[in-house]
């Protein structure tokens, strides 16, 4: 064997752009997902800031959806929402 036959192959320039280009898309992706988590829990936080801590329990507009209510505990918004517009009667 000669001494040219043993040597090992070096990556090219463009291998090792191609292997970070590569690294990078899982990296982008989980930031995209820690940002969106993150702004929309600070979304959250400033809705319940923008009612003031003396308001009574009930059932206010949505701070992220207009177009329904949200029901307010008296500290925190609750997950429970209804509709704003008329509900058409039900049928027995």
């Amino acid at each position: 064997m000669t001494p040219d036959e043993r040597r090992t192959p070096m990556a090219s320039p463009w291998h090792i752009l191609i292997l970070l280009f590569l690294l990078m898309i899982p990296i982008a992706i989980i930031g995209a997902i820690v940002y969106a988590v993150l702004s929309s829990n600070r979304r959250r936080s400033s809705a319940v800031a923008a009612l003031p801590h003396t308001a009574a329990p009930g059932w206010y507009v949505d701070p992220e959806n207009r177009c329904q209510l949200r029901w307010f505990d008296g500290g925190r918004w609750t997950d429970a929402v209804a509709p704003t517009g008329p509900v058409p009667p039900t049928t027995l």
